[in-house]
């Protein structure tokens, strides 16, 4: 469902959204000492065909806020204080459309 690249370029946008002092460019090129996959790795990207509409209907609904930052792969939805199910620990969903499909992960706060 989703590329490799572009399981690369949600995990760069979760980067740069998570450190602002990091340039998109910077993530391209490991050597330069920036861990930039530390919030979230290419292997623990889900790919869904839920669709940014249910995204936005579900997670929006329950979310404590609701952001979005474009970058150069598209725009990064991020939803806080987000409850999967009732009773489970809340967290930062993040979920990029990539038409056919979307990249999504979920971050819990510990």
């Amino acid at each position: 469902m989703l590329t490799e690249q572009q399981k690369i370029d949600f995990v760069k946008a979760v980067a740069v959204w998570n450190r602002p002092s990091l340039e998109w460019a910077d993530c391209v090129d490991e050597n330069k000492g920036y861990d930039f996959a530390k919030l979230c790795e290419v292997e623990n990207v889900a790919a869904t065909r839920d669709t940014l509409a249910d995204f936005l209907s579900g997670a929006a609904r329950t979310a404590k806020r609701h952001e979005q930052q474009r970058t150069p792969a598209g725009v990064l939805h991020i939803f806080h204080e987000v409850q999967a199910r009732k009773g489970a620990r809340r967290g930062t969903a993040f979920v990029m459309d990539f038409v056919e499909a979307r990249a999504a992960f979920f971050n819990v706060e510990v």
